[in-house]
C-alpha cells in the first residue's frame, strides 16, 4: 500500500482555499492551522502532496467559479474539509459534509470549533495514508485506455505494511483453488482492466479502523459509531408507538360517551319548585328556521317562564301602554315619536339608567335620540301630549340630526388620521441639536429587486426573505451640516469640517464625509445621549426605504423629479420633498448614504436577520439611496453599490440609527 510521507518538519501539509475578499479571516485560519504545525501549500492540488484542503465558505466565494472548481476537485478525493462564516450552503457536498461555522470566531485554539476543524484535517490526513493503490491511481491520473501489461512483466502486489498477520493468512487462503486444473494449452487473453470514475471506499483492517477512530472528536466518535447506527431502530421504535397511539385514539372516538345516571332525589315541595329547563324530546333535532323581514321570532318555553315569574314576582307595576289598531308600534318609540306620555315612575328609571351608562355610550345615545323629558300625570294615567312651543336655546331636530352627523364625519376622519400617524411610528430625540429619529417595529419583508424590475443590476439580487426581528428607531431626515458643526464643536468628529461645494450648509445633508467619518459621528451621539447609535445596516435601511411597500421606490414603479433629488445639479434641504409612510425624508436621492455592510457582489449568503454583512470586503462598504447627480434607477429601493470607507465625496453623506429597548 502507498504511504504518502509527511514533509519534514511539518504535522502535515493542508491547502487553503478563500476568496480574495476573505483574506482576513483566511490569514487568520492560516496563522491557526500554523500554531498547530501544519504547513500551508499553494498552488494546484497534488492528492501526492497534500493532506487536506481546508475550503471558506462564504457569499462570496459562491460567485467564485474557480474556487468551487479547485473545492471540487479535492471533493472528489475526499480530502476537503469545509468550514463557513455564518449558514451558507455549499455548491455541492452538502449531505456529506456540513461546514463548520466559524462566525464570530477570532483565531481563538481553545474554540471548540476549531478543534473540530482540526479532527477533520487529521481524520482527512489518515485516510490519505492508508489508501489504497487503486484509488491512488484513480485520483491522481486521468482515465485512460491503455493496453494491458504482460503477465510476465506484472509485479507482484506488495504487502500492506499496517496488515496483520491473521488478515494476510486469510487472503492466502481464500487465494488457494478448490480443485487443481490442468493448464491449458492456450494461455488466456488478459480482460481489459477497468479504472471507475467512482471512488469506493478502502477496506481497512481492524488496526486502520482503530487508529481512524482514535483521532475523532469523542463527541464525533460517539455520534458516528453509536449514534447513528442506531438512528433507523430507533426511528422504528417512535413510528411503531405513534401508530399505536393513533389507533388507540380512534378507537376512543368511535366509542359512544356513557352519560352518568341522573341522581333520584326526594320532590320539592310546591312552595320550593322553580321552574325547569325545557328539555328537547326524544329523537329532538336543531334546526335553523328562516323569518320574514320584521317576524316576531317563536316563543320558547323559557319566554313563556320568565314572563310569568315577571307578572308574579315583586316587581313593581310596568305601565303598558294602550294597544290601538293599526301597525305595531313599541312602546319606547311612541315615546320616541310623542305619541304616547310615560309616568315619572317610567321616566325617573330611564335616567337612573342613563346616568350609569358610560360617557362614550351616553354620546352615541345623544346622537341617536332626542331628550325626553318627564310629564306630570294626573290619576295615575297618561294625558294627551300637547304641543310646546320650542325653548329659545333649544335646536331644532332637523338642525341637530345634521349636526350630529357633521361631528360624527370629522370624528371618523380624526380616527383615520390618527391611524395614519400611527403607522408612520413614533417620533422622539434624545437631545437638543440630535437628530430626529423615527421608531419602527420591524418585521418580515423581501430585500432586493426582483429580475424584471426596470434598471435592475446583477449585484441588486437575488430576492430573499428577511426578518427583523427587534425594534429600531432611524433618522427621519439625512445628517445635516448643522448637526455635524454640533458634533465639532464638542470635541468630536474627528475635528473635520467638510466642505459644502458652494451649495450652502445649515439644513443642507452634511457631504464630503468618508465612513469613518460617519462612524465617530454616531460614537459622539452615542457618548452624548448614553444611547448606542450606529449606522445602519442594509438591510434596515432597505426596509425603512420601503416603508412597506414592494416596488421599485416607496411611492411605486416610478417617480419623478417632484417626489426626489436626482438627475440634478447639487443637493437640496433635507426636507424639501416628500416623506414616505414612515415619515422619512430623502430615502430616494439627494445623496447616497453609507451602511455597514462589507461590499459583496450579491445577496448570496447574506444574513436573513436585519444584521450587517461582515464576510464581504470590509475595504469597501455598501452606499443606497442614490444621490443627486445619479439615474432614476439608481435611486431604487433596492439599488446598492459599493465606495471606499476612505472616499470624500459631493454625492455621499449618511444617517443614524439607535436600536430599542
Amino acid at each position: 500500500m502507498a504511504q504518502q510521507e509527511t514533509e519534514a518538519g511539518a504535522k502535515g501539509v493542508v491547502q487553503l482555499l478563500a476568496a480574495k475578499a476573505n483574506k482576513n479571516f483566511a490569514d487568520k485560519i492560516a496563522a491557526a492551522l500554523a500554531r498547530a504545525g501544519y504547513r500551508i501549500a499553494d498552488g494546484a492540488f497534488d492528492p501526492n502532496r497534500i493532506d487536506a484542503v481546508l475550503v471558506l465558505w462564504t457569499g462570496v466565494a459562491l460567485d467564485d467559479a474557480d474556487l468551487i472548481a479547485k473545492a471540487r476537485d479535492a471533493w472528489r478525493a475526499r480530502r476537503l474539509a469545509p468550514v463557513s462564516i455564518g449558514r451558507v450552503e455549499p455548491p455541492f457536498g452538502a449531505r456529506e459534509m456540513t461546514p463548520m461555522d466559524l462566525a464570530g470566531w477570532r483565531g481563538d485554539d481553545e474554540d471548540p470549533r476549531w478543534g473540530f476543524v482540526l479532527t477533520d484535517i487529521e481524520e482527512l490526513k489518515l485516510r490519505a495514508r492508508i489508501r489504497p493503490p487503486a484509488e491512488e491511481s484513480a485520483v491522481s491520473a486521468p482515465l485512460q485506455k491503455t493496453a494491458p501489461p504482460s503477465p510476465k512483466s506484472q509485479p507482484a502486489p506488495a504487502k500492506t505494511p499496517d496488515a496483520s498477520p491473521r488478515v494476510e493468512a486469510e487472503k492466502a487462503e481464500q487465494s488457494k483453488p478448490e480443485h487443481p486444473k490442468a493448464e491449458p494449452k492456450t494461455p488466456p487473453q488478459p480482460r481489459q482492466a477497468r479504472i471507475s470514475p467512482v471512488l469506493k471506499a478502502p477496506r481497512r483492517s481492524v488496526q486502520q479502523t482503530e487508529q481512524l477512530s482514535a483521532t475523532l472528536h469523542p463527541a464525533r466518535h460517539a455520534w458516528r459509531y453509536h449514534i447513528l447506527p442506531a438512528a433507523p431502530a430507533a426511528a422504528g421504535v417512535l413510528a411503531l408507538l405513534v401508530l399505536v397511539a393513533g389507533g388507540a385514539y380512534f378507537a376512543a372516538g368511535l366509542r359512544p360517551a356513557v352519560e352518568p345516571a341522573p341522581e333520584r332525589t326526594a320532590a320539592p315541595s310546591a312552595s320550593e319548585e322553580e321552574p325547569s329547563e325545557e328539555k328537547p324530546e326524544p329523537g329532538a333535532s336543531l334546526s335553523l328556521v328562516r323569518l320574514a323581514p320584521g317576524a316576531k321570532a317563536p316563543e320558547t318555553a323559557a319566554d313563556r317562564t320568565s314572563q310569568q315569574a315577571l307578572k308574579d314576582g315583586p316587581f313593581p307595576p310596568v305601565y303598558e301602554a294602550p294597544q290601538e289598531e293599526g301597525p305595531s308600534v313599541t312602546v319606547t318609540a311612541q315615546i320616541r315619536e310623542g305619541a304616547i306620555t310615560p309616568p315619572a315612575e317610567v321616566m325617573d328609571g330611564l335616567a337612573a339608567e342613563a346616568e350609569t351608562q358610560e360617557p362614550e355610550a351616553m354620546q352615541y345615545a345623544a346622537l341617536a335620540a332626542p331628550r325626553l323629558k318627564p310629564v306630570p300625570l294626573e290619576g295615575g294615567r297618561p294625558e294627551e301630549l300637547a304641543p310646546e312651543a320650542p325653548d329659545a336655546g333649544e335646536v331644532p331636530a332637523e338642525e341637530f340630526n345634521q349636526a350630529a352627523l357633521a361631528e360624527l364625519a370629522s370624528a371618523v376622519e380624526a380616527a383615520r388620521a390618527k391611524d395614519r400617524q400611527a403607522y408612520r411610528g413614533d417620533f422622539f430625540s434624545d437631545c437638543a441639536g440630535c437628530p430626529d429619529m423615527a421608531a419602527l417595529e420591524g418585521g418580515p419583508f423581501t430585500m432586493g429587486a426582483p429580475r424584471e424590475e426596470a434598471g435592475r443590476q446583477s449585484t441588486d439580487g437575488p430576492q430573499r426573505r428577511v426578518d427583523i426581528g427587534y425594534r429600531f428607531a432611524i433618522a427621519t431626515r439625512e445628517t445635516t451640516f448643522d448637526q455635524w458643526a454640533l458634533c465639532v464643536e464638542e470635541g468630536g468628529c474627528r475635528a473635520y469640517v467638510p466642505a459644502d461645494e458652494g451649495w450652502g450648509r445649515a439644513d443642507r445633508p452634511v457631504i464630503n464625509v468618508s465612513y469613518e467619518d460617519a462612524a465617530a459621528y454616531a460614537r459622539w451621539l452615542s457618548a452624548k445621549t448614553g444611547r448606542h447609535y450606529r449606522l445602519p445596516s442594509e438591510a434596515e435601511w432597505e426596509y425603512a426605504a420601503r416603508a412597506g411597500t414592494g416596488g421599485a421606490y416607496s411611492s411605486g414603479e416610478a417617480i419623478s423629479a417632484e417626489e426626489a433629488n436626482f438627475d440634478a445639479s447639487e443637493t437640496a434641504p433635507v426636507t424639501a420633498f416628500r416623506h414616505n409612510a414612515f415619515g422619512l425624508f430623502g430615502m430616494h436621492g439627494n445623496v447616497q448614504e453609507w451602511t455597514l455592510d462589507c461590499w459583496a457582489p450579491s445577496h448570496n449568503g447574506g444574513p436573513s436577520t436585519g444584521a450587517a454583512r461582515i464576510d464581504g470586503d470590509c475595504s469597501r462598504r455598501v452606499v443606497k439611496g442614490g444621490a443627486w447627480n445619479a439615474s432614476g434607477s439608481s435611486v431604487r429601493s433596492a439599488a446598492r453599490r459599493p465606495a471606499d470607507t476612505e472616499r470624500r465625496a459631493s454625492d455621499t453623506g449618511f444617517r443614524v440609527v439607535r436600536v430599542l429597548d
